[in-house]
């Protein structure tokens, strides 16, 4: 693990490219629902519960890391984008796009609009990005 000496975020290689650009976490509720913090809170306070987590507030996006990155959660008008990384396609409600990056790994989307969304197999899905990292 490599940690930034300017951002003290830290990541899996020495020197890894990214944005020292940090701000309050309260910067992606400016002008916003509600109702959408919560959303974001309910599942951080699940992520939290993992071993070794780092949650980093950047410019666009609140960004949830292990052993490297494993979720990022994007604030929008009236809905919470999220995104993880998987083994395998995972389609079906509530991902709504996937994307291959690469032999062994699928990018998911998720858009969340209500806390009731932030359902078990979300938080499942969420759990299951976190132990690909950690492979």
């Amino acid at each position: 693990m490599w940690v930034c000496q300017n951002c003290k975020r830290q990541f899996k290689h020495n020197h890894q490219q990214h944005s020292c650009l940090v701000v309050p976490l309260e910067n992606h509720f400016s002008g916003r629902p509600l109702i959408l913090e919560e959303i974001v809170r309910m599942i951080l306070e699940n992520v939290k519960s993992f071993s070794d987590v780092q949650v980093s507030s950047v410019k666009n996006a609140i960004l949830v890391s292990s052993v490297s990155t494993f979720l990022a959660l994007k604030v929008k008008k009236d809905r919470v984008e999220i995104e993880f990384v998987l083994t395998e396609v995972r389609e079906g409600f509530p991902v709504n796009k996937v994307v291959r990056v690469s032999k062994n790994r699928v990018a998911h989307f998720v858009a969340v609009g209500s806390p009731e969304e932030v359902d078990d197999h979300l938080l499942g899905l969420i759990t299951q990005a976190y132990q690909v990292v950690r492979l």
